[in-house]
């Protein structure tokens, strides 16, 4: 399946600038500063540009404007949107290895999505969320030009930029969408480059718990120097980082072994609380060997394995508070009858954090012609490789239902007396099962983005000044999902019948297609055959485009009594698609 999308924008922009300096005062107390000088270093780890309740102090020259979600550049350019800027010092102070980290600690983000977390689509990713409007609604920029969509065409892994190459990373937190479109209503984050660096800069870190997991590995190094004569400059810079992640959380940790649950109490007596937490909570509509869920004299038991390695039955004991609860609410293990048997575990097979490694590669050389003609060309790689684990407990409804076992099933048959299958409904039984006899799910992301930009700057006249660039990148999402189950497959297998003295798959299409019998009652029990047939690998690969062509132009062609009057414009084409 293929997606394209083609936009091309036409932005013009004017602006008159104050040019007594009363004025430029009075301007930079309405409105928040935009700008910000190259050679002053944050004071703090977060620096928020809106200005002071009284009038700012005077400050040196200028050296260099940066001017982040603005088609005009102008040293003392301010505009009524809100910018915060992460200098170079802080990223190497607080020594982050991506940029979501310190992004998160910025009020106006949402719990932005780092490598930690993620879907399927987006494991492993560094992904912004401004005002929780989502990825899609924060645009992402390098050095003012879009990258390839990572996100399965919803947002853009920072993480694949170089931290030892930033500059700044400028957040602009109003919307933006009047100059980009869209994908910018809640905001800009653009990254600029340190396109200037001389010599050599590294990191290397590593970290790991007190439980001795998540061990984390780090290491960047970058370099900058200029050739012909000071006219060209490169900078080349990369880096690795891999973390172990975690296994299952609820075996490391000690309040994962002990999962503890609030639960309500439906029923409860007058003057009980509505709600108590229990240690070792427990789920009651279904155990791992089979709870009867059928209205009758056979309603509440369950099978369990027998002392002779067989099949039987035994009560269904709710253990503390069961008495008021129903059959479908959790409830505890406390003061449950030896003989008995509960329900299963409450605690989830999950990951803090999943297994990650990364790797990138971004160089960037320009060169100037002469003091009004300039060309760059900035190459880029990312891979990242995210595996982790899903919820593992299997109902083989996939919507937490009971599942239907004939009367004539050749394991019930086993399981029960003469007597009770006597009791057995013409239908049969409805059987609550909720498994982890098949293993977790593994789920695998990669993530490959190749990104290339080039373009030309130059000057004419004397205020004029020009650019054209063309960006072209393209990121690769596979995914797989090991040892994940067909749930069609699953109830085909468990469908077991007698046929010539041999238990086999009621169905004959299924067992043509290699069925093999499943016992799930009492013990899950089966042939390699029967679990290499109700599981399965899922798969897929999603490839996102981009091409983007832009030219600007602005200068100040007059002035009036306000001072110079700035103008701007620009044109836009931009060709997007994903591919499924």
């Amino acid at each position: 399946m293929k997606h394209h999308s083609s936009r091309p924008a036409v932005k013009c922009s004017v602006i008159a600038i104050h040019s007594a300096l009363a004025a430029l005062g009075a301007l930079a107390l309405a409105v928040p500063a935009h700008a910000q000088t190259e050679a002053s270093a944050p004071a703090a780890p977060v620096e928020n540009q809106a200005p002071a309740d009284g009038p700012a102090p005077a400050t040196g020259p200028v050296q260099s404007v940066v001017v982040s979600a603005s088609r005009i550049d102008r040293a003392g350019y301010s505009a009524p949107t809100p910018t915060v800027s992460i200098g170079a010092a802080t990223l190497e102070q607080r020594a982050t290895v991506n940029i979501g980290d310190i992004l998160n600690e910025i009020p106006s983000f949402r719990g932005s999505q780092t490598p930690a977390g993620g879907g399927i689509a987006n494991s492993g990713q560094t992904l912004a969320d401004l005002r929780g409007l989502g990825a899609t609604r924060t645009l992402v920029l390098l050095d003012r030009h879009r990258l390839p969509q990572t996100n399965n065409g919803a947002g853009i892994d920072m993480s694949m930029i170089p931290t030892a190459l930033i500059r700044t990373v400028d957040v602009v937190t109003g919307g933006a969408s009047a100059s980009y479109g869209s994908d910018a209503v809640s905001g800009v984050v653009n990254i600029v480059l340190n396109d200037q660096l001389q010599g050599v800069k590294g990191n290397v870190q590593y970290g790991a718990t007190r439980y001795n997991d998540m061990r984390d590995t780090f290491g960047s190094l970058a370099w900058g120097g200029s050739f012909a004569g000071g006219k060209g400059h490169v900078i080349v810079g990369g880096e690795y980082n891999k973390n172990t992640g975690t296994d299952i959380y609820n075996d490391e940790r000690k309040w994962g072994r002990e999962s503890y649950i609030n639960f309500a109490f439906p029923n409860r007596p007058a003057g009980a609380a509505a709600n108590a937490i229990g240690e070792n909570g427990l789920v009651g509509n279904g155990t791992t060997g089979g709870l009867i869920r059928t209205n009758g004299p056979l309603l509440g038991l369950a099978f369990v394995k027998a002392p002779n390695g067989g099949t039987t039955t035994a009560p269904f004991a709710r253990g503390l508070y069961g008495n008021l609860l129903t059959s479908q609410d959790i409830f505890t293990d406390e003061a449950r009858a030896a003989n008995a048997a509960a329900g299963i575990s409450h605690r989830y097979p999950l990951q803090l954090r999943p297994q990650l490694e990364r790797a990138n590669f971004l160089s960037k050389v320009s060169y100037e012609f002469n003091d009004r003609l300039s060309a760059y060309v900035q190459p880029l790689f990312s891979h990242t490789q995210s595996d982790n684990i899903l919820i593992a407990r299997r109902d083989g409804t996939g919507a937490g239902g009971a599942l239907p076992i004939a009367r004539d099933n050749a394991y019930l048959v086993q399981a029960l007396t003469p007597a009770q299958l006597a009791l057995v409904p013409a239908g049969g039984l409805s059987v609550g099962y909720l498994g982890n006899d098949f293993g977790p799910v593994r789920r695998e992301i990669s993530h490959d983005t190749s990104y290339i930009s080039t373009g030309l700057e130059g000057k004419f006249g004397e205020t004029w000044e020009w650019d054209v660039s063309y960006q072209n990148g393209r990121d690769k999402a596979d995914f797989e999902l090991a040892n994940n189950m067909v749930n069609a497959n699953f109830r085909n297998a468990i469908d077991a019948v007698v046929v010539g003295g041999q238990v086999v798959c009621r169905n004959a299409a299924a067992r043509a297609a290699g069925c093999e019998p499943l016992n799930i009652l009492g013990q899950a029990s089966g042939s390699a055959g029967a679990y290499n047939y109700i599981g399965g690998t899922a798969t897929g690969k999603t490839i996102s485009r981009l091409r983007e062509f832009s030219a600007n132009v602005q200068g100040e062609p007059f002035s009036n009594w306000a001072g110079p009057v700035s103008v701007g414009a620009g044109l836009e084409h931009r060709k997007e698609s994903l591919e499924t």
